[in-house]
């Protein structure tokens, strides 16, 4: 699996980190987050579509796997994910990009 990490930016100033594995059959978002003071700006949305994008060009699936509190998931549901699996205290959301 590889593992990436990036700084997520505004302005050319680091507002925020993003955490994206990779393996065969897939691409996970891991932890990501944007400062509050640049959240609600289209930052998260543009972060996640990079990834909708390259899976797209990978043929491969998103898995994302957040809290149910996470108010992100809205996020994640209007860019098209969809919640496959629910647990205790998560919900997993897949976009399929796969061909």
């Amino acid at each position: 699996m590889k593992y990436y990490l990036r700084k997520c930016t505004f302005d050319d100033m680091a507002v925020g980190v993003t955490a994206f594995f990779e393996d065969d059959n897939c691409y996970r978002v891991g932890l990501t987050m944007i400062h509050p003071d640049y959240q609600n700006k289209g930052i998260g949305s543009d972060v996640i579509r990079g990834y909708i994008n390259l899976a797209g060009k990978d043929n491969k699936r998103i898995i994302i796997k957040t809290y149910k509190d996470n108010p992100a998931q809205n996020l994640y549901k209007r860019l098209g994910f969809k919640v496959y699996n629910e647990d205790n205290t998560h919900i997993h959301l897949e976009i399929n990009k796969k061909g």
